[in-house]
């Protein structure tokens, strides 16, 4: 015995509207992530090594893991160019945390024609 009866036009309006839904989260949801992974890779292949003074940090109260992440101004040293001040952000352990602070000098990798692109080099 059949607990639900729906004639053909309402399944095609449930299977259309779920598409639909799909089609969102794939566009809205998952497609940035695939291009923000794939822009982290192409910055550790071909992004500049530098060095960089942490100039303040903040956890932004996301947790991954139960891992805060960590928000970080920093002042990049190019060896070629002029030194400037841009912002990362990474998720770190509470063991890691206790090694980092305003002042510590880190290694980053960043793109030369888009500054704002920088990751930590581990």
């Amino acid at each position: 015995m059949a607990l639900f009866m729906i004639d053909s036009q309402t399944f095609s309006i449930i299977i259309t509207f779920s598409l639909v839904i799909m089609a969102i989260v794939l566009t809205f949801v998952i497609a940035p992530r695939f291009k923000k992974q794939k822009a982290k890779e192409l910055l550790r292949k071909t992004g500049i090594e530098a060095d960089a003074i942490i100039l303040n940090m903040r956890q932004t109260g996301l947790y991954v893991n139960q891992q805060p992440q960590v928000s970080m101004q920093v002042q990049v040293q190019p060896d070629r160019g002029r030194n400037f001040v841009t912002e990362a952000r990474q998720v770190f352990s509470p063991a890691e945390l206790g090694f980092i602070h305003t002042g510590s000098k880190i290694r980053v990798r960043y793109n030369p024609e888009n500054t704002k692109e920088i990751m930590l080099v581990s």
